[in-house]
């Protein structure tokens, strides 16, 4: 017999993850805020701003930012539902994308940076970075794994391959779960007690 008992946690939840609204320049769609940390404009909702029209993976819109040669870039945050527990690895899909237009800033390909913070725009330890974005004019998926450090919102920037900057551009759609995985584990313990073994997950 396999007796699986879950502990009932509250896995955090990205607002608005398919990061739909209105297009439009120098704004975030709901759920997000602008940051001027990097630099003083803000994303933009896409498609169609800046000679970007690529479609949507998901739904009618996405977030495009924009690294710069000066060193300044775009960025924006997001506040989570829960926290994200030191004990546990929080996993979900992003699709990722570059343009070869957005008004010149296609020089060389960037990364995706995601910061963990306890206010907006926060930037306490960076939790994860995608590989160079070189897929030029469509999607791809990668897979974000993140270790909880006590955080509750989330700060996403372009990065930079190389010590020198440049001009470049990510596009951001579809936040969502991995599907068929469990995520948000805590810790796993495994007994058995009269040929009973149970998964404390």
């Amino acid at each position: 017999t396999i007796t699986l008992q879950l502990k009932a946690q509250s896995y955090p939840q990205f607002q608005n993850p398919s990061l739909e609204d209105n297009t439009g320049i120098n704004v975030t769609p709901w759920g997000y805020s602008k940051c001027t940390t990097g630099g003083p404009s803000s994303p933009d909702i896409q498609p169609g701003m800046w000679n970007v029209f690529l479609q949507p993976s998901n739904g009618f819109s996405y977030v495009g930012i924009i690294c710069r040669k000066n060193g300044t870039w775009e960025s924006f945050t997001t506040h989570l539902n829960s926290t994200l527990s030191q004990d546990g690895g929080y996993t979900f899909l992003i699709d990722l994308a570059t343009s070869n237009k957005y008004f010149g800033y296609n020089d060389s390909a960037a990364t995706l940076r995601i910061w963990g913070g306890t206010a907006n725009c926060d930037k306490d330890i960076l939790l994860w970075e995608s590989k160079p974005i070189n897929n030029i004019n469509y999607w791809r998926t990668d897979t974000v794994f993140l270790k909880g450090r006590g955080h509750t919102h989330l700060t996403f920037e372009p990065g930079y391959k190389s010590s020198l900057p440049y001009r470049g551009n990510v596009l951001i759609d579809n936040i969502r779960p991995l599907t068929g995985t469990l995520v948000g584990i805590n810790d796993i313990n495994i007994s058995n007690k009269n040929n009973e073994i149970l998964f404390d997950i």
